[in-house]
């Protein structure tokens, strides 16, 4: 557990364009080598820098996403998940790697298909599942289920 620590830091330190592949807000599912029952949850933000927050619309032409930072917590934070990530223990450096690389098309769709969970993915509501009983798990009655009304098919 404390390596997954140590290489969600890293994650952490991501900045700016290093960052263009993410949503605003994801979950990962950390897949233990051995026992599915140790399996860790991280909640992503993605901290958007605008130049000014005076109007609440056309916040892409206020972007300045070069000082873009992220958040990564331990479980969750948050009910609106943009989407789900998958990854097992061993492929963090790796996640991580492609995560700080994806830069063109072709970049973020093989990470999106190697990592994510989209809406098309015939198994999404095993995972959707998952995530809800973890959810529970980690937040007892104040935990709901969560909405996928903003859930993306990167």
């Amino acid at each position: 557990m404390r390596d997954v620590e140590i290489k969600m830091r890293t994650l952490a330190q991501l900045k700016g364009r290093e960052l263009d592949v993410l949503p605003d807000m994801s979950l990962v599912r950390v897949r233990h080598p051995n026992k599915s029952s140790d399996d860790l949850v991280y909640t992503l933000i993605l901290n958007k820098s605008l130049k000014n927050v005076a109007i609440m619309i056309a916040e892409n032409d206020r972007r300045e996403p070069e000082l873009d930072t992220l958040t990564v917590l331990p479980g969750f934070l948050g009910s609106y998940p943009n989407f789900f990530f998958n990854v097992k223990q061993e492929q963090l450096p790796v996640f991580i790697a492609a995560i700080k690389n994806a830069r063109s098309d072709e970049d973020k769709e093989a990470f999106y298909r190697k990592y994510g969970i989209r809406r098309t993915n015939p198994k999404i509501w095993e995972y959707v599942d998952w995530f809800n009983v973890q959810h529970k798990q980690y937040r007892g009655l104040q935990a709901g289920l969560f909405d996928l009304n903003r859930y993306n098919n990167l």
